[in-house]
């Protein structure tokens, strides 16, 4: 997390380590993985484009 940036409570304290698969539930639906986030993104239904999110954010975080 990064500290300035204001997070909704929910997901503050939700003690959430992002993996792949914590990645993949909560991309296709924030809002039901934790239940009060406040956040615009709805989600990505089709798991081909969650997994192509996951797979992009790997290949970024591995450099």
């Amino acid at each position: 997390m990064v500290d300035a940036y204001p997070y909704s409570g929910a997901l503050r304290y939700s003690g959430i380590v992002w993996t792949e698969a914590t990645l993949d539930p909560w991309a296709a639906d924030p809002r039901a993985y934790v239940p009060g986030v406040a956040m615009n993104f709805k989600g990505l239904p089709d798991s081909q484009d969650r997994a192509d999110l996951i797979a992009y954010l790997e290949a970024a975080t591995s450099r």
